[in-house]
């Protein structure tokens, strides 16, 4: 058991060109802002990619982590805001981060709440799961996260890169992210 710290999250690479894999998962991609969660058991930090801390500006998202029984999580995910559909409003999302008053912010956790979707699972109870393979990690994650609520997991299709890429764009989403099943976390650890 050992501290995690704050973890710089792991970025994504652009692909030449869409493809299936059985040593692949694919998970859609988020029209948000990523967001590192820190926290469970009575706490929470927020901090978007740059480090800069979001946690007064996401309430919603804070309580939510607050409440999750698990003390020293680290999760890794993107903020959204659902628009028409169900699909990702990031015009809405841009609007309600550059609200600053406490009043406001408060209102429009009510009015334009965010989703934090996450894909990810650092640490937990104070140990790091940065080595454990993709799919170990985010089977934990699935089992920590409430089913309702403005927590969200992100789930993902084992295999089927192409077709899923297919049928995003046929809806108008974002995109596809491809993560290789047995993977560690590799982002870099600042703290």
């Amino acid at each position: 058991k050992r501290a995690v710290g704050t973890v710089k999250p792991m970025l994504c690479e652009t692909a030449d060109a869409a493809f299936s894999s059985d040593d692949w998962v694919y998970e859609l991609k988020y029209d948000g802002f990523r967001l590192m969660a820190y926290g469970g058991a009575g706490r929470a930090t927020l901090r978007y990619r740059s480090g800069l801390d979001s946690t007064e500006r996401f309430p919603e998202v804070a309580s939510a982590i607050r409440a999750l029984p698990i003390a020293d999580l680290v999760l890794d995910g993107e903020i959204i805001v659902q628009g028409a559909g169900g699909t990702p409003d990031f015009h809405k999302l841009a609007a309600r981060a550059q609200i600053t008053r406490a009043s406001e912010i408060q209102r429009a956790a009510l009015t334009t709440p965010v989703t934090y979707v996450v894909f990810d699972l650092i640490a937990a109870g104070g140990h790091d799961l940065r080595a454990l393979p993709l799919l170990e990690r985010k089977a934990v994650l699935a089992a920590i996260l409430p089913k309702v609520g403005p927590l969200k997991y992100s789930d993902h299709i084992a295999g089927k890169g192409e077709s899923l890429l297919e049928a995003v764009v046929a809806r108008g989403l974002e995109g596809v992210v491809a993560k290789k099943a047995d993977s560690p976390y590799r982002g870099a650890r600042s703290t």
